[in-house]
């Protein structure tokens, strides 16, 4: 029996290596993208790199040493100029990536298999058991003890059977009441909760307004003053107009007297020229 038991676990264990194999893949390869994404921003700029290739390289050929194979194809590797480009790398890491999510969809599909297969090997055993226990029995148990043994399986059974008939028959007081109650006072519970969620609403709602309320009359009596201001400016600016044209008015006045003032010179100075061209006649009519 204990041979058929460890059969059937060393089956079992066969999943668990296959699952942790996998784990193991899907931390290497999240590591070497890391490597591969570090090495191509180390390394730039292509003068300066000529060994890029060759570590990118390297770094899948450690995949190797993992017995861990991800599909390369449609990616040529023997390009020295293609593998330093940014479309290369998106790609290969688009190639581990897959990998990845394929090594996961596995290790799903294999944790349900395990866990049905479980099932399956916790029945076998009990079989195993059982019918070990069934023929050890039939071997060394005599008929009347074999008689004493079933009786008390049948007092367990009827006792079983009992108890399963009381809930049967008190199964409202056993089971729906006991729901009621807890769905009494879930709703309880709910109706407590919404009435303090509606005392928070109501005394948010009463904040909001009275602030809004004192932001109004704030921003009313600054509508007011800005009111006042701009009348008390429209005025200012409106005598401002008024002095400006009676300035203007003033200036013209002032430039008109200075016309007529330069006009009476004109004039003083054509009779202080009349009169000394008279007095200059006189005094020859005189002398001669």
């Amino acid at each position: 029996m204990q041979e058929q038991i460890d059969n059937i676990n060393a089956n079992s264990k066969i999943y668990n290596e296959h699952i942790n194999k996998l784990t193991n893949n899907n931390t290497i390869l999240e590591q070497l993208k890391i490597n591969i994404i570090n090495n191509y921003y180390t390394n730039t700029n292509i003068t300066e790199t000529n060994n890029t290739p060759e570590s990118i390289l390297d770094i899948i050929k450690t995949l190797n040493d993992y017995d861990i194979e991800i599909n390369l194809d449609n990616i040529n590797i023997t390009n020295p100029e293609f593998i330093t480009k940014p479309e290369f790398i998106n790609e290969l890491v688009n190639k581990i990536d897959n990998t990845i999510k394929n090594n996961t969809a596995r290790m799903i599909s294999i944790t349900n298999k395990s866990e049905r297969a479980q099932n399956k090997n916790n029945v076998q055993i009990e079989n195993i058991k059982s019918n070990f226990n069934n023929l050890s029995r039939n071997k060394v148990v005599s008929f009347k003890d074999s008689y004493k043994i079933e009786k008390q399986k049948r007092t367990e059974l009827q006792s079983k059977c009992d108890e399963l008939l009381n809930l049967y028959n008190n199964f409202t007081e056993l089971v729906i009441d006991k729901i009621n109650e807890k769905y009494k006072a879930c709703i309880e519970d709910l109706n407590t909760h919404k009435q303090y969620a509606v005392e928070r609403l109501n005394i948010m709602k009463t904040r909001f307004n009275n602030e809004f309320e004192q932001n109004k009359i704030i921003l009313e009596t600054q509508i007011n003053q800005v009111q006042t201001e701009l009348t008390n400016n429209n005025k200012q600016f409106n005598d401002l107009n008024n002095q400006l044209r009676d300035i203007q008015n003033k200036l013209a006045n002032l430039d008109k007297s200075n016309i007529e003032i330069h006009n009476l010179d004109t004039k003083i100075n054509q009779i202080t020229t009349t009169i000394d061209k008279i007095k200059n006649d006189i005094a020859y009519i005189e002398n001669n």
